[in-house]
């Protein structure tokens, strides 16, 4: 299995599994769980709504077009002991 979903995995086991299972909602909790395994990844990513609750919010008024403004982002980050640009990733 993947490093990352591994890591996805024990975070989410330390953080939401938990607290559902003491709110005591084991059938949400399968749900929720079966999402994130390596069969079940790419259905839960599109049934995602009907695992977790959401809401829409609308919009409040008027929207204003944000201006674009294109450029190269100067971003580096570290890994296993090198530099690397978002260009590498």
């Amino acid at each position: 299995m993947d490093r990352r979903v591994q890591l996805a995995l024990m975070i989410l086991a330390a953080t939401a599994l938990p607290a559902l299972a003491r709110a005591g909602d084991t059938e949400a909790l399968a749900k929720r769980a079966a999402l994130f395994t390596p069969q079940g990844r790419a259905q839960g990513f599109r049934s995602m709504d009907t695992a977790y609750p959401y809401h829409v919010i609308k919009r409040g008024g008027p929207v204003a077009e944000l201006l674009r403004a294109p450029r190269k982002l100067d971003v580096t980050y570290t890994f296993a002991g090198k530099q690397h640009s978002l260009d590498d990733l």
